[in-house]
Order: structure tokens, then C-alpha cells, then sequence
């Protein structure tokens, strides 16, 4: 109150400092975690996108009666698919997400068969601290991340 008994409204220079000093603290504490949102978004869509174009490359194998193989390019990031005269059959040379490397794509090609099966391959897909696996059956040829029931 002032000194002829009304009241002013309004807020004091310290007061705006320290709400701003507390909106500034809780921006600092939570960008790690939208970064980290980021990473987990881009390995999911990365995970999903492969196991996608893994699961048209068996479709073609078996609906075609040819085999189709899918190269992994691990220190450019990016696969391709091709038939046994490595011609390119599904999609051109696909490169993974920005942000989203390989940690394993052992052996560096996988094989789809016309009777449905496929070579054995696990796939270890990285984002910042994150990871994801694909793995692909041998005697079914399905694709399957680490979370798929």
C-alpha cells in the first residue's frame, strides 16, 4: 500500500527477475530431455522405415520366385536392394535419418529366399545413447524390431 492507503498494482523489478530467473532454470533443465525425445523419435521412424522396406523385399522374393538381397552401406548409413544379378528391385539406394547411424549389420548383406526364408542378420540401428535391433528369422524371412511382440 502507499502512503495515502490505496493500493498499486503492478509487479516490482525483483520479483519479474525472479520469475524469469525460474523460467530460465526450468528451460536449461528440460532441453536434454527434448533432445533425447528427438533421438528416440528418430530411431523409432528409422526402425520402422527399415523393417518396412525388409518386409516389401521378402514380399518381392517370394511373389516373384527370385531371390532379393539387401546390401547394408554401414560407413555411409545407407542399404539397397537387388536381385541376383544385382539389379537394383525394390527401392534405390535408401539412406537412414539424419542423426541415426549403424552399430552392427552383420553379415553386410541379408537374403531373402522364394520359399520365405531369409539369411539370419541382426541389425543394431544407434541415435545419440540409443539403440535399436532388428532382427531378421531365417526360417520366415520376417523383420522384427527389439520391441515387436
Amino acid at each position: 500500500m502507499s502512503r495515502t492507503g490505496k493500493s498499486r498494482g503492478g509487479y516490482t523489478l525483483l520479483e519479474m527477475v525472479v520469475v524469469m530467473a525460474i523460467i530460465g532454470v526450468v528451460i536449461g533443465v528440460s532441453m536434454p530431455m527434448f533432445s533425447r525425445m528427438d533421438s528416440r523419435v528418430k530411431i523409432f521412424q528409422a526402425t520402422q522405415s527399415l523393417i518396412a522396406d525388409l518386409r516389401q523385399a521378402h514380399k518381392k522374393a517370394v511373389t516373384e520366385h527370385n531371390d532379393v538381397r539387401v546390401v547394408f552401406y554401414p560407413a555411409e548409413n545407407r542399404y539397397r536392394f537387388e536381385d541376383r544379378d544385382h539389379n537394383m528391385v525394390v527401392r534405390m539406394m535408401v539412406a537412414l535419418a539424419d542423426g541415426v547411424g549403424w552399430v552392427e549389420a552383420e553379415p553386410q548383406a541379408l537374403h531373402f529366399y522364394p520359399d520365405g526364408s531369409a539369411s539370419p542378420v541382426v541389425i543394431t540401428l544407434t541415435s545419440g545413447d540409443l539403440q535399436s535391433t532388428i532382427a531378421v528369422d531365417w526360417l520366415t524371412g520376417q523383420a522384427r524390431s527389439g520391441h515387436d511382440s
